[in-house]
């Protein structure tokens, strides 16, 4: 499944890479954003990180398992994370991934 929404982001690009990924961490449910699983829980699902756990996803493996098995829900944490990762390549996580767009439509 993460191989799955790895792909399905970049499918028609060649030779694509996740340069900013190099580590995918799993947690069985959601955390906190201090990466606790413990007590409630949290209400992540999905994270790319920055900072101490930078080049590192970490994902939920009950909401990863759910997002693909529910056939009419729209969202997909695994898909989500990994399209931050491709708009991340040209720096910035901003929803401009400027490296597959024209200047003109930036």
């Amino acid at each position: 499944m993460i191989a799955a929404s790895a792909t399905i982001p970049i499918f028609n690009f060649t030779r694509w890479e996740y340069i900013h990924l190099h580590e995918v961490l799993l947690y069985p449910y959601s955390f906190n954003h201090e990466f606790e699983q413990q007590g409630n829980r949290g209400d992540v699902l999905g994270m790319v990180s920055s900072g101490a756990l930078n080049h590192v996803m970490i994902l939920s493996q009950h909401q990863l398992r759910h997002a693909f098995i529910n056939k009419t829900g729209k969202g997909n944490t695994g898909v989500h994370e990994f399209v931050h990762l491709v708009d991340k390549t040209d720096g910035d996580i901003d929803g401009v991934p400027a490296f597959i767009l024209e200047k003109k439509y930036i």
